[in-house]
Parts: structure tokens; sequence; C-alpha cells
């Protein structure tokens, strides 16, 4: 009788897991449908609100892969207010170094500024030079208000790579802008993330 009971016990123990199992699958898929959902219902909304004149996107991208392998700087300002930072370099075995900060609207308009004065939207990436594997690329996108541009090229060497360019005036243009939010870019990193704030006496 004790034997049996054991087995009995077993069997209700298996089916127990094997319920725990089931429910747990369920649970799960019912999670990723609703993972699914909200990013349609996020997609959605982002469609319906790039028809408003308050809309702000920007991110830069540049890499090559050389010595130290494949190394890159990204940025990306939303929004909402988020800002986020990576930079690559495998030189001396450096990690990858990620940041994320969120910033108020008088940072964005700031940003944004700098963008309306280097009259980017005006220009176009059609004779810019074409990423490579030597030079590397680079990629920015800003999408403001209604407008919405996406240029890609190769990195920028030196200042008369620029001036031999088919469009010296564009990739001038494109060269002082990435200089100009890189600046901002890590001055405010450097200025979130200080450990020891410094205080005037």
């Amino acid at each position: 009788m004790e034997k049996k009971s054991e087995k009995s016990n077993k069997k209700e123990n298996n089916n127990k897991e094997d319920n725990n199992k089931e429910n747990n699958y369920k649970e799960n898929n019912n999670k990723e449908n609703i993972i699914i959902n909200e990013n349609i219902i996020e997609k959605n909304n982002y469609t319906k609100h790039n028809e408003s004149n308050d809309n702000f996107y920007l991110r830069y991208n540049a890499g090559h892969k050389g010595e130290y392998g494949y190394e890159f700087i990204e940025f990306e300002f939303t929004e909402d207010g988020r800002v986020r930072y990576a930079n690559n370099s495998n030189y001396k075995s450096e990690n990858l170094i990620r940041k994320e900060v969120y910033v108020n609207d008088i940072i964005l308009d700031e940003v944004k500024k700098i963008i309306v004065n280097s009259k980017i939207f005006e220009q176009e990436d059609k004779k810019w030079p074409r990423p490579n594997n030597i030079l590397g690329s680079q990629e920015l996108e800003i999408i403001y208000k209604k407008q919405h541009i996406f240029f890609s090229t190769c990195k920028i060497g030196t200042f008369a790579d620029i001036k031999n360019s088919k469009d010296p005036v564009g990739l001038e243009i494109l060269y002082y802008l990435v200089s100009d939010l890189k600046c901002f870019l890590l001055t405010l990193m450097n200025m979130h993330f200080k450990i020891k704030p410094v205080f005037k006496n």
C-alpha cells in the first residue's frame, strides 16, 4: 500500500508541475501579446504625433572598423527629453560607455536652435561621398515639426576633404553641426555625471 501511495503522490506532483508549466507558458504568452499590443499602440500614437508640429527626434551615429575592431559613437535626443549616448572604443581595452539622462524643454529648445541655425534642412546628401570600409560611415537623422532628413556619408578625415568634395558647402554645414551637437552633449553629460560638484566659496 505504501508503494502505491508513493506512486500516486509522484503522479500528483508531476501533474502539478505540468499544470504549473502550462500556466506559466500561458502567462508568458499573454505578457508577450500585451507587449506586442503596447508596441502597436505606441507606434500608432507615434504616427499620429508625427502629424503634430511639436515632433522632434535626433540621432547621430559614426563608426569605422580598424586596428582595434569596430568603434563607434552614437547619441540620440527624443521629444520626451530622453538623451542617450554610447561610445565604443577598444583602444587600450576600453569598455563600451553607455549613458542616459532626461532633460527638460529648455535643453531641447537649445538643441533645436542649433539645428535650425545650421540650415541643415536645406541640404542634400546626393553629392556626398558614400560610406566605405576605409573611412567608415556617419549617419544623421532629424525629425523636427514636419521636416524629416536622413543623411549618410563617410566620416570626414580632414577639412581638406570637405573643400575637395563635390558639395563643400553641405559637408561643411554637416561638419559644424555635428561638432556643435557633440560639444553640447558631452558638456551636458559631464555636468550630469560629475561625482564631486564644484561649489564656490
